[in-house]
């Protein structure tokens, strides 16, 4: 054997264990992260997760920007929600006639509606977080529910189920929000659930670090104590992600899975909407006061990485079968696992379910995200106040 053949040899040995590593740093990822969901959403099937019978007044917050439509299909599921006490509050960010109009409407019908409107002489201001704060200032209740007007409650038991969470410690229940997607639109429902997989798997195993605005409760009095958006008023995003990453703590949060407490974002253009979403999440990453974006990255890395090392190491099939074929076998093994796990979290989240398809769209996620970041590095000063 020369030394080219040695040194191909221990290339080789490298390789399978470096896949066994990956491998292992997989098991204890989903072992320890992404199944959290999965236990949470069985423990409250079961009637394992301890709620409180309470029924207090609550306030809704709909953020909607000249949506008329959304707010027509929307607010009526919201307004017959089966819950004692509660007020719904619209801000428009920007009035139009049509909204206007729908809203008058429904507030002849619905004692319990009212709302208001950011002027559009609002500028170089981020106005969600002005328009969320002048509707949370008009609420008179302290538990509040926040959501778009584009997002449809799956039930009539939506406040209940969010509410229920509400114990003498809870100040912030996180609550879980589907994407309405079409069949050619699988790779963003797998996107999206392996977003929700992360947010609540991270936040169930190691501690809270951003919320979903579309299904997000909390109190008033939390707000006002943390001086509302103060810290990130300079910021066009993170109405959600940045103010749960600012005051949620394992002690004070609590997350709500089943169905019934889920809400439907639905968008005129899906991918659109979508691609708002991952910018908005790239960007705010960099201020998380969290590891969470290490751990994910490492994820990706690893995931990624696994059939590429398999192929590596296969394609040294000369000098060590038994680790070619090893390498191999093992890979099929867990790329067939992983799909069943997704299969399975898709049932559990009420997402589509995926199998075949898993380790294409991984790759396409982290292709996505590495395309985003790179966006962001051009783009990103788009995101300050000052640059509008």
């Amino acid at each position: 054997m020369s030394f080219a053949d040695l040194d191909l040899s221990r290339i080789q040995f490298i390789l399978f264990i470096s896949l066994l590593v990956f491998i292992l740093i997989q098991v204890i990822l989903y072992l320890s992260i992404y199944l959290k969901p999965l236990f949470n959403v069985s423990a409250e099937k079961k009637k394992q997760i301890k709620y409180s019978d309470e029924k207090p007044g609550v306030s809704i917050i709909v953020y909607a920007c000249n949506d008329s439509e959304h707010l027509s299909k929307n607010l009526p599921v919201i307004l017959t929600q089966d819950y004692p006490e509660f007020e719904v509050i619209v801000v428009n960010d920007g009035s139009s006639e049509e909204s206007e109009d729908v809203l008058s409407a429904y507030e002849n019908n619905y004692d319990n509606l009212y709302h208001t409107y950011l002027a559009e002489g609002a500028r170089n201001l981020s106005r969600k977080k002005l328009s969320l704060t002048l509707g949370i200032k008009a609420a008179k209740h302290d538990i509040l529910i926040l959501t778009n007007a584009n997002c449809t409650p799956n039930t009539n038991k939506w406040i209940s189920n969010m509410v229920r969470n509400f114990t003498e410690k809870t100040e912030v229940v996180l609550g879980n929000t589907l994407f309405k997607t079409k069949k050619s639109e699988r790779f963003i429902a797998f996107d999206i659930l392996l977003r929700t997989l992360r947010i609540f798997g991270y936040t169930l195993s190691v501690s809270p670090f951003i919320g979903d605005g579309s299904n997000l409760a909390y109190r008033k009095e939390l707000f006002f104590r943390h001086k509302g958006y103060a810290k990130f008023i300079h910021l066009h995003p993170g109405d959600d992600h940045l103010f749960v990453n600012q005051v949620c703590k394992n002690a004070n949060t609590r997350v709500e899975l089943s169905h019934e407490s889920m809400v439907t974002a639905s968008y005129d253009n899906t991918r659109q909407g979508w691609n708002q979403l991952k910018r908005d999440t790239v960007f705010n990453s960099k201020f998380y006061n969290s590891a969470s974006k290490y751990i994910f990255g490492l994820d990706s890395f690893t995931r990624n990485l696994i059939p590429l090392i398999a192929v590596a190491t296969l394609a040294l099939f000369n000098y060590n079968m038994i680790y070619a074929i090893s390498a191999v076998s093992i890979t099929l093994v867990y790329w067939v696992l992983l799909g069943i796990f997704f299969y399975f979290a898709g049932k559990q989240l009420n997402s589509r379910r995926f199998i075949f398809l898993v380790p294409i769209f991984s790759y396409f996620s982290a292709a996505s995200n590495f395309i985003f970041r790179a966006s962001n590095f051009f783009r990103g000063k788009r995101n300050y106040t000052w640059h509008s």
